[in-house]
C-alpha cells in the first residue's frame, strides 16, 4: 500500500476527511474525552492525539477516536509517523491493509491482541526506514 497525497492535494485531503468521519474542534474533543481545552492542546503536543492544522485552527480527525476514549495505542502511531505528518498518519490509521487480513490500523488496533502487534510492527518498520508494505 502507497500512502501519501496525489497531486492536488486540496481534493485528496477532502476526501481522507471525509473518509476519517470529518474532524472535531478542540472544544469537541475536550467535551468527548470529560478534558479541558488546555489538557487536549497538550495532549496534541504530546502526540497522544493526531491534530491536523486548519487555516482556523487545530482539528482532530473523528477517526481516532470510539466512544468517549481515543482508539487503544494510539498514541504509538501517532508519534511512530509523527515524520511523516499527519495527512500520512490519518490515511495510514484508516486505509485497510493486507498486512493486517483487509482491515485499517484502526480497526486492527480496536480488535487489540496480535492484531495491535500487527500495527505495532508496521509503525515500527516506517520508523525504522522500511517504509510501508
Amino acid at each position: 500500500m502507497s500512502y501519501g497525497p496525489p497531486p492536488d492535494t486540496t481534493e485528496y485531503e477532502s476526501a481522507l476527511e471525509t473518509r476519517a468521519g470529518g474532524n472535531l474542534s478542540v472544544e469537541d474533543v475536550g467535551h468527548l474525552l470529560g478534558i479541558t481545552r488546555q489538557e487536549v492542546d497538550e495532549r496534541r503536543r504530546e502526540r497522544s492525539l493526531l491534530a491536523i492544522h486548519h487555516e482556523d485552527g487545530w482539528v482532530y480527525p473523528r477517526a481516532q477516536f470510539v466512544g468517549s476514549a481515543t482508539v487503544p495505542c494510539l498514541a504509538l502511531v501517532v508519534e511512530g509517523l509523527e515524520t511523516c505528518g499527519p495527512w500520512v498518519t490519518l490515511e495510514f490509521l484508516v486505509t485497510p491493509d493486507d498486512a493486517l487480513g483487509g482491515l485499517s490500523p484502526k480497526e486492527a488496533l480496536l480488535r487489540g491482541g496480535e492484531m495491535r502487534d500487527r500495527v505495532q510492527s508496521l509503525v515500527r518498520g516506517w520508523s525504522e526506514g522500511e517504509g510501508f508494505a
